[in-house]
């Protein structure tokens, strides 16, 4: 019952962290109480609670249970607009990546200011062409798990991809059958509908997982949505982007634990003006 109301406390301070001081705050601190002094876990999760309200209200840095290797997110002041598109996307993680960036201009996708489909926030629409991409260097190749967050739409036609982790073009969250999908050399959907949405995707060979919109797994067909175990996290050079649309995505090293996921897609939800499911 502890950790049940510990969870229920960390979804309100993510939703509202402003307004936490009179009610979670004073509850976090009652509850410090009967959290046992051999409680690691409980105890890590307290001091996180702490920290998400009273300093700053939760984004992709807070989360505990991944390393952040990645971040980019459309209301960055550092983005570089060249007529209109996105010349470079700078990263937010600190992790060392340079930015994601294209050169040639008529591959350069189209920075929006505020889109109606993400709570009027910014986002980046690579749907006009399959040549829309932007690419960052530095990044770390790293085996699963990993995990990703997105919060985007995936492009109308099947094959393109909302973002790709690999350097040989291996799409990993792209659309087919109308719906949102995985792709690691086979092609496995979901059972949700490729439209705006806040999804985290997990790949953990057979434990991988795939949320969007919701806080439970979306299995799809397959029974698991991706079941190889040599993926890589990141080539050198790899595309961050190539195609759909994206308001923001983050990238993880390890498999986050429900907790971040669901803080993740709490955080997005509110953000971006997207209903959550349980």
């Amino acid at each position: 019952m502890l950790r049940a109301r510990l969870e229920t406390l960390g979804s309100l301070l993510t939703l509202a962290p402003a307004a936490s001081a009179g009610g979670p705050i004073a509850e976090l601190s009652q509850l410090r109480n009967y959290v046992q002094p051999n409680d690691r876990a409980g105890i890590e999760t307290l001091d996180a609670l702490f920290a998400r309200a009273q300093f700053s209200p939760f984004n992709p840095t807070h989360v505990s249970s991944g390393t952040l290797n990645a971040w980019y997110r459309g209301d960055d002041s550092g983005m570089i607009l060249v007529a209109g598109d996105v010349s470079s996307w700078p990263d937010k993680s600190g992790s060392g990546i340079t930015a994601a960036t294209q050169a040639v201009g008529a591959n350069r996708p189209t920075f929006t200011a505020s889109d109606a489909n993400f709570g009027g926030q910014p986002s980046v629409d690579g749907s006009a062409a399959a040549n829309l991409w932007l690419r960052a260097t530095g990044m770390p190749n790293t085996t699963q798990p990993f995990t990703w967050f997105v919060v985007g739409t995936p492009p109308a036609a099947n094959g393109n991809v909302v973002l790709d982790g690999l350097a040989n073009d291996n799409s990993i969250v792209s659309k087919n059958g109308g719906n949102w999908a995985v792709f690691n050399g086979v092609q496995l959907n979901s059972t949700v509908a490729a439209g705006p949405n806040v999804a985290v995707l997990i790949i953990d060979g057979a434990a991988s997982k795939l949320y969007v919109g919701k806080k439970t797994p979306d299995i799809g067909d397959a029974g698991a949505l991706i079941v190889a175990t040599a993926i890589t996290m990141f080539n050198d050079g790899a595309h961050i982007f190539g195609g759909g649309v994206l308001a923001e995505v983050a990238v993880y090293a390890g498999a986050l634990s429900q907790a971040d996921v669901d803080a993740l897609l709490d955080y997005g939800g509110a953000r971006y003006n997207i209903a959550i499911g349980p």
